[in-house]
């Protein structure tokens, strides 16, 4: 799926520069993105005959995405999808006022599985703050049928608190909103 690249990660002879160098741009010589000289491909690394071994990368557009903390929103969807198909995949929804002022709030993702509607927050590490809740809250009112925190990690004790409290403003309500999370063990295993 050329998800991961192969190539060298070699440094140019003339300016010392180290750059990556892909497979598909490999040849006797190699032009340095630094100082645009030419250099021969090594045989070896150092005076010691360190064979020069191939690298990996990921792709420009995987990584592109893993900058922007999209991959606990993949693996989240993922996820839900495994059970029972998920239809109507929605990313990053911000909701506004009728009058477009000010950002009423936001979801990671929405969807449909099984006729309920489903909405999440998704975090790269393992706290939730203030406006997380506050984004299950509108997402209670609204209407919507089951809300994930997810994380690629395990929620901090701190912020587990946090969610048992809530869950437990939701059941003294008598809200129909269920509270769901998955966490490193459900997205890595499950």
């Amino acid at each position: 799926k050329q998800i991961i690249k192969r190539g060298f990660y070699l440094s140019c002879s003339v300016c010392k520069t180290p750059s990556w160098y892909p497979l598909a741009q490999i040849d006797e010589q190699l032009r340095c993105p630094g100082c645009s000289s030419l250099f021969t491909l090594p045989v070896a690394l150092d005076r010691a005959s360190t064979e020069v071994k191939w690298g990996y990368t990921l792709n420009s557009l995987i990584n592109r995405a893993m900058d922007q903390d999209v991959l606990p929103h993949i693996l989240s969807l993922y996820w839900l999808a495994q059970k029972h198909p998920i239809t109507c995949v929605i990313p990053g929804v911000e909701l506004y006022r009728q009058n477009k002022t000010c950002c009423k709030g936001e979801f990671d993702f929405l969807c449909v599985r099984e006729k309920k509607l489903l909405a999440g927050e998704c975090k790269a590490n393992s706290t939730l703050g203030d406006k997380d809740f506050q984004t299950a809250r509108l997402a209670e009112r609204l209407g919507i049928d089951e809300f994930y925190f997810c994380s690629i990690g395990e929620f901090d004790s701190e912020t587990t608190a946090k969610m048992d409290s809530f869950k437990q403003e939701l059941t003294q309500k008598g809200s129909r909103l269920k509270v769901r999370i998955l966490s490193e063990i459900e997205l890595f295993t499950g």
